[in-house]
């Protein structure tokens, strides 16, 4: 539907907590919460929202961190793996059935996933992945005796969990709405930092393994081992964000950033086929700050018509800007809506060669190309 139709972030979060409605309905909630040195006590009627914005929180958090080749999987991969230990130690042979055929599945599509991907997980495939994750670390805590509890699914999926709460913060303080998109995700300020693609996306590997490891260890721990962990955890994680966010300031304030617009096109001049020229579009976009992009091709004697966006929507008082590129035997229109204004010049001029070379590389050269 979100293809043929497109679907807003309205229409998304309405399915996804009918979907949250549906599952607490059948028997699987968070009705308890323990914590050190508290104990253990029943949640009532706070059991309802606690599962819905757990599950639908889950799901938008895996999908928001999908913005590198890779990225989604791998983490997700590490939060099976945490959820299977888990399971395992729990003695839950269901679970650890669900978590391996998952973890196998993920395995066969990160192959194919990592940069420079062949294919990718979309919307539909980072939803589903964090509905899965959510609903196996939800069922696995429940069933844990432990003090900490209703921290442990919290910390497996930290990673993405982190991401979303401080993309949240970030907009509300800046006044934008909710579901724009922007270049200050977690990986986006690896990128910053200097790294590449590959070595941003082993980096969010390491702390996805080091929080899937701490999950487990806090399973075993008593009260005062448990405290310490997240105490731990807790600092590393103000250090990690004063590091990013300080790299974040200065670049607001002047620095150059490590993905300018020539490195962000890249990919997309690149392209080989149609497909990776639509995922080059889609990955420039994102690096550029775009929200959604749309991108016609006429040909001469008849017309092929290419529609991609992105996973945020800025919302209709959000204008749209264009631009055209002769390129071989294509006319090549693409419009793009972006919170913080039109691309500047040089941007526009590197979108434009990179769109030209990838249309003349996968549609020939034409005879427009001479002079």
């Amino acid at each position: 539907f979100d293809d043929l139709r497109g679907a807003g972030a309205g229409k998304k979060f309405l399915v996804q907590f009918a979907v949250a409605g549906a599952l607490f309905a059948a028997g699987s909630r968070i009705e308890l919460l323990s914590l050190p040195f508290v104990g253990t006590f029943a949640l009532g009627s706070l059991s309802l929202p606690l599962t819905l914005l757990w599950v639908v929180g889950v799901i938008n958090a895996l999908n928001l961190i999908d913005g590198l080749d890779g990225l989604a999987a791998g983490v997700g991969f590490f939060a099976v793996a945490t959820t299977f230990a888990i399971a395992a130690l729990r003695q839950d042979p269901v679970m650890m059935l669900f978590m391996g055929a998952l973890g196998g599945a993920i395995v066969g599509f990160w192959a194919y996933n990592f940069n420079p991907a062949s294919i990718f997980m979309g919307d539909t495939g980072s939803m589903f992945l964090g509905y899965v994750l959510g609903v196996g670390a939800l069922r696995t805590s429940q069933k844990s005796s432990t003090a900490v509890a209703i921290l442990v699914p919290i910390v497996a999926l930290g990673l993405p969990i982190a991401d979303t709460l401080l993309a949240m913060l970030r907009r509300t303080l800046a006044g934008r709405p909710m579901f724009s998109a922007d270049r200050d995700h977690i990986h986006h300020r690896l990128l910053d930092l200097g790294l590449s693609q590959q070595r941003a996306v082993f980096t969010l590997y390491g702390v996805a393994a080091l929080l899937g490891a701490m999950a487990v260890v806090l399973t075993l721990s008593d009260s005062v081992g448990s405290i310490l962990i997240v105490v731990a955890m807790a600092l590393l994680g103000y250090l990690a964000f004063r590091k990013l966010r300080h790299r974040a300031m200065s670049r607001d304030v002047g620095a150059k950033p490590a993905i300018d617009s020539e490195a962000a096109c890249a990919g997309l001049a690149q392209a080989p086929d149609e497909r990776r020229l639509r995922h080059g579009l889609r990955l420039a976009a994102k690096h550029l700050g775009i929200s959604q992009v749309r991108l016609v091709l006429e040909v001469q004697e008849d017309g092929d018509t290419i529609t991609m966006s992105t996973r945020s929507d800025e919302g209709d008082n959000v204008p749209w800007y264009g631009l055209e590129v002769a390129a071989g035997p294509m006319l090549a229109k693409m419009e793009y809506r972006r919170g913080q204004g039109e691309l500047d010049v040089s941007t526009l001029d590197s979108v434009r060669r990179a769109l030209s070379e990838a249309c003349i590389r996968v549609y020939g050269p034409g005879p427009s190309t001479s002079g």
